[in-house]
């Protein structure tokens, strides 16, 4: 999964199309799958299996997403913006096949899309990135924006008018009004590229009198603020949790309860966590109690250095248990009593 690349050209990223999530997941998890330096190849089959193991979902919502994609894929077409004119083609050359009893459908990339996907050059430039980035997604409108985002990552401007992301989002008559489009498309989006790829985004909104015209886009990689905090010897900040949306709550009580929100926060986290530590003595008293409360919050969270139950032992060894999530001293006459039990 790790090794599955994605690689679009720019007029590709920026032109104007709508696909349902499981649509784009079909194109994404096709690309990734040929090989991007042959212009020859554009059949494509895709199984249901494969397509549950690249976006962690079951093999039902797998098949069902396949059937429901091979009725409306030939539909699906893309308006690339010239400078005086638009072209408008199709995503496939003819009808997507679904071969029942077999959890699989075929198609063929259309001739006039094959140019944009393919042995791609430098005169057009392209955007690639990881599908593993993108593999978490749910929002319909959060893949586009991280590509967008990853076009224009360390480019001087990183500007983008509001009217022309409407025009790549195809968002005609929806959203108008732009804290609508704030609520609905972008900060859902945000939220989601921050909580689940390997980008950090925040957005900054740009006036012209008192209409919001254009939105300048701050954009890091997750690993180089990571790497910059390692080489200071220190242990990498946590992400900020506005950056996965208003309801980051740890339950206390019950972390298992926890907001999804913050079982995303937690899983993020735990990998700065291990990236840090390499071995359990070195570890902070703040931190064991921070790796017990990640690990609590989802049952199939993991860590090199142990489960949770070892980091309580740990933490039991420097005389602290847990109540409520919060460090607790031990009384010292309550340890004797349990080591001479």
């Amino acid at each position: 999964m790790s090794d599955l690349i994605i690689r679009k050209a720019h007029p590709i990223v920026e032109a104007g199309y709508r696909l349902s999530i499981a649509e784009q997941r079909i194109i994404l998890l096709s690309l990734a799958k040929l090989d991007s330096r042959n212009i020859e190849q554009s059949k494509v089959t895709l199984f249901a299996k494969d397509y549950a193991n690249s976006f962690n979902v079951s093999e039902k919502i797998a098949y069902r997403d396949l059937l429901n994609a091979s009725k409306r894929l030939y539909d699906r077409s893309i308006i690339l913006k010239g400078e005086n004119e638009t072209t408008e083609f199709r995503w496939i050359e003819s009808r997507t096949k679904y071969h029942k009893g077999e959890g699989r459908i075929s198609f063929e990339f259309s001739h006039r899309v094959i140019p944009y996907l393919f042995e791609l050059d430098k005169r057009l430039g392209y955007t690639q990135y990881h599908l593993l980035s993108v593999s978490g997604f749910n929002g319909t409108y959060s893949i586009r924006l991280y590509e967008l985002c990853k076009k224009i990552h360390g480019m001087q401007n990183q500007e983008i008018e509001v009217d022309e992301i409407r025009r790549i989002l195809m968002l005609d008559e929806k959203y108008k009004e732009f804290k609508v489009f704030k609520r609905d498309v972008l900060t859902p989006s945000i939220n989601e590229i921050n909580a689940k790829s390997d980008l950090f985004i925040d957005v900054k909104q740009i006036k012209c009198g008192r209409k919001i015209v254009a939105l300048k886009f701050i954009i890091e990689l997750k690993e180089k603020v990571v790497k910059a905090e390692l080489e200071n010897n220190k242990r990498p900040s946590f992400p900020h949790k506005n950056k996965y949306g208003k309801f980051v709550k740890l339950d206390k009580q019950n972390p298992k309860m926890s907001s999804a929100e913050y079982g995303n926060y937690a899983k993020d986290c735990l990998a700065i966590l291990d990236n840090f530590y390499s071995d359990l003595d070195t570890v902070t008293l703040e931190d064991l109690r921070n790796y017990w409360v990640f690990l609590e919050t989802n049952a199939s969270f993991r860590s090199k250095l142990g489960n949770k139950q070892k980091m309580l032992e740990e933490l039991r060894k420097r005389g602290f248990k847990l109540v409520d999530c919060e460090l607790v001293k031990i009384d010292k006459k309550q340890i004797d009593l349990v080591d001479d039990v």
